[in-house]
Formats: C-alpha cells, structure tokens, sequence
C-alpha cells in the first residue's frame, strides 16, 4: 500500500468526538492506534473508554489532506479549529508554531550534519561532562592492554558503548595516557619476586 503522508481524522460516531493529527504514513498509523487500543495501551483515557464501550466499529478513521512534512503542524491547528477538536474532541492542545524546528534536506541537510558532527564531537561536546583526563586514560587502554571494554567500562562506571566510541568516532584525535592504577596493578609486589626479569630472588 502506498504512503501517504498527511493530516488524518478519527470520528467516534457515536457523538461526533474527532481526533485530528499527522502522520507520514497514515495507514500505518491508524494500525498503530487499533493496535494500543485493542490492548488498553492508548494514553488518551477518553478515548479509551469510548473504544472499550462500543468497540472499533464506532470510530471512522480518514484522510483529510494530504501534505508535506513542513505543512503538518500549521494544517493540524486548521483542523482541530475547524472541528473543534479540544472542547469537542479528543484533541488537548494546538501545537506550537514557534518552536517548529527547520526541516532541511539535499545538500543543506547533508552540510548540517556535517557541521553539526564537528561542533559536538570529542572533547567539544557540551554534554560531556567527562574529565579528559579518563578520556586519555580509557584511549591508552584500549590501545595497549587487552582488557575487555566492557572491563574498562565498569572501573571508570561508564557505558561499554561510551568506551566503544572513544578513538572510534568520538575524541579521536586524545592522545592516550597510562593510568596510574594500572602502572601500580603490574608492578612486582613484595613477595620476593621480580617480576619484570621473571627471576625468583627467593630460589
């Protein structure tokens, strides 16, 4: 079946209660509505009782205008004004037209993300909150040691996903420095034995 992407209408026929909204792929998301509603999972309760009492036979689901990405919040506002949707309606609220976020795409799209990536990554990523210094340390031991990642996770309480991406695609250009807990963890102790020449000074 073909996308089609738009703003969509659910009417309980009962009282003529509608619910507007947007999708980009409308089909798909009146399945997704039956889906939760046969289970008792839609977070709407008003409609949820209306679905319980009189089952999915009572709602009428239908496309009212087919459109661009761009145009879904500015259309969804038209209609829920024009079926009065929150007073009469399951619908709360109209969306926010100020916050609506620029959609980009060929060649600008591609130019953001590279931007983007660049501004935020490593150690320019304002929301890591990490001490370089653990960057440089977990860095020297994923390149010099073979303890696992998820071992070096655990010591610094990171994710092994966050190890995972240091010198990958994150702070690749930290240089690694050895941890003082793992120079110390090596050394020969006491026992007699020097460890480093494999001599056993108590043979």
């Amino acid at each position: 079946m073909k996308k089609i992407k738009g703003i969509y209408k659910i009417t309980y026929i009962k009282n003529g209660k509608v619910r507007i909204g947007h999708s980009s792929d409308i089909h798909k998301r009146w399945s997704c509505y039956l889906a939760e509603l046969r289970n008792n999972t839609y977070r709407g309760k008003e409609m949820q009782k209306d679905f319980d009492e009189y089952g999915e036979d009572a709602f009428k689901f239908e496309t009212l205008k087919e459109c661009d990405a761009t145009e879904f919040k500015k259309l969804e506002n038209k209609y829920i004004l024009k079926y009065d949707a929150i007073k009469n309606g399951y619908n709360k609220y109209l969306n926010d037209l100020s916050k609506e976020k620029k959609i980009r795409s060929g060649d600008e799209a591609e130019e953001y993300h590279e931007f983007r990536s660049e501004i935020t990554s490593g150690i320019n990523n304002g929301h890591c909150l990490t001490d370089i210094r653990i960057i440089e340390e977990i860095r020297w031991l994923k390149d010099n040691t073979k303890m696992k990642q998820v071992d070096i996770a655990k010591h610094y309480g990171k994710r092994p996903s966050y190890v995972s991406r240091i010198g990958k695609d994150r702070w690749d250009d930290v240089l690694g420095v050895q941890p003082v807990w793992y120079k110390n963890e090596n050394k020969a102790v006491n026992f007699g034995e020097d460890t480093t020449l494999g001599i056993n000074l108590n043979a």
